[in-house]
């Protein structure tokens, strides 16, 4: 049988020496890798979770200012987090008219009462809150766009495995697509309601000399301004989720 020399012995100890650390190294790399990622995740279904329950949780907050990962991978959390924070802002924003009382009264019969005939502070309301919510819809819909959405992890120095963790975890081409149309269609719905809501008000003041209020009713002048009266009750009267606050027929 033939002998191994020692030195061919020495060679293939170290060989095995060295593929021993190899492996213990990317082990720990795989298990560093796991790890943050798994820290990264677990941290934004949490945020997801309370976004679900409350809006408004302050504990969301404290999510989004405070961070799990480190090296590279806090940068890819940087960016997701940046990127929920603006987000998130614009959905508090179309949260908070759900609370803007002076917004709610504006179609309310007490309002109407109150601000005839000019109804300048109604008119005024609605305008402003159409701005407000044009401006959100704007943005809104600008947050969900490919490029901007990619805009938040443009560090030059950090490889291409992170940005496309990046995108993982924020970005899928359809859903966020279908999100910005589903964004635009609710936001314009309101706009719409406003828009027929600014024309009632504007049809009553334009004609405030034509017409009476008895009650809940209201009575014109001549049938040509109740048909056109009746005709603007009607639109308002069958938009979806339309609440019966008018009954001025």
């Amino acid at each position: 049988m033939k002998r191994t020399s020692k030195l061919t012995i020495g060679i293939i100890l170290t060989l095995s020496s060295i593929f021993v650390l190899a492996a213990i190294f990317f082990g720990c790399v795989i298990f560093y890798i796991v790890k943050e990622e798994l820290k990264i995740e677990n941290n934004l279904s949490e945020i997801d979770y309370l976004v679900n329950y409350d809006i408004n949780d302050s504990r969301i907050d404290d999510l989004l200012n405070n961070y799990v990962s480190s090296g590279d991978y806090l940068v890819v959390e940087r960016a997701c987090k940046e990127y929920l924070k603006d987000i998130l802002y614009y959905a508090r924003k179309i949260d908070e008219l759900n609370y803007n009382e002076e917004f709610i009264m504006v179609l309310s019969m007490e309002n109407f009462y109150s601000d005839m005939k000019e109804f300048n502070n109604s008119l005024r309301i609605i305008e402003d809150v159409y701005k407000e919510i044009n401006d959100i819809k704007e943005k809104f819909v600008n947050l969900l766009q490919e490029d901007v959405v990619l805009s938040y992890i443009n560090d030059k120095n950090l490889m291409s495995y992170y940005k496309e963790y990046f995108k993982e975890l924020i970005f899928d081409a359809d859903s966020i697509e279908d999100d910005a149309l589903t964004i635009e269609s609710n936001l314009d719905f309101i706009l719409n309601v406003l828009d027929l809501y600014e024309e009632f008000y504007t049809f009553l003041s334009d004609n405030k000399d034509d017409w009476i209020v008895d009650g809940e009713y209201i009575y014109f002048s001549n049938t040509d301004l109740e048909e056109e009266y009746l005709d603007i009750l009607y639109r308002i009267e069958n938009i979806e989720y339309y609440d019966n606050s008018f009954n001025f027929v």
